[in-house]
């Protein structure tokens, strides 16, 4: 049971992952100047792009974690976007303002943002995961007290059937009609 539900949180956590690794590349990015953090975030962007995707796919029966999907992708659009100005800025002679901001240590509200939606879908996934689980052990209790039920069932046909029949034994009446037709065979003879 839950095997679509262990399959969103595997995703999700992928999701996160990735936005984390983007989000980190961007920032070191603004601190050094350096491509290879640029690389890394573009690399990664991918692996978030397809985690969107079949996290879709999964919980397209659910319209709860659609919107909640919807608003992951809104807020992964508008980092994107504050990203792309930060190497803008970066490149620029105001380069420094760039790392600054980041030196701040300011919180970032969009990544704090997709962290509280990620969170949300996570808990309900976990909330269908225990939902699911008391469902199979409802039912796997209730199979076996049919199954115990059925076979009590069985055992006191059986007992009926012996006690209402007791005298039944069939190979004594095979040898009382063998014998009846011997004795019917030794006083017939021909005279």
């Amino acid at each position: 049971m839950g095997t679509a539900t262990n399959e969103v949180l595997e995703h999700l956590a992928n999701l996160r992952m990735g936005t984390e690794n983007i989000e980190s590349g961007y920032r070191n990015f603004a601190l050094s100047g350096a491509d290879k953090f640029l690389q890394w975030s573009r690399a990664n962007t991918s692996l978030v792009d397809n985690e969107q995707r079949t996290l879709r796919a999964l919980t397209a029966d659910n319209p709860r974690q659609q919107r909640r999907l919807s608003n992951i992708a809104d807020l992964l659009q508008q980092m994107a976007q504050r990203d792309d100005a930060i190497v803008r800025l970066r490149r620029t002679p105001a380069a420094e303002e760039a790392a600054a901001l980041i030196r701040s240590g300011q919180d970032d509200p969009l990544l704090q943002a997709f962290r509280v939606v990620a969170h949300d879908i996570e808990a309900e996934e976990q909330q269908l995961l225990r939902e699911r689980n008391a469902t199979a052990v409802n039912r796997y209790r209730a199979t076996k007290a049919a199954l115990i039920v059925g076979s009590v069932l069985a055992l006191l046909i059986a007992a009926v059937s012996a006690w209402r029949w007791p005298g039944i034994k069939p190979n004594a009446r095979r040898r009382k009609t063998s014998s009846s037709a011997s004795i019917a065979c030794t006083q017939w003879s021909p005279a």
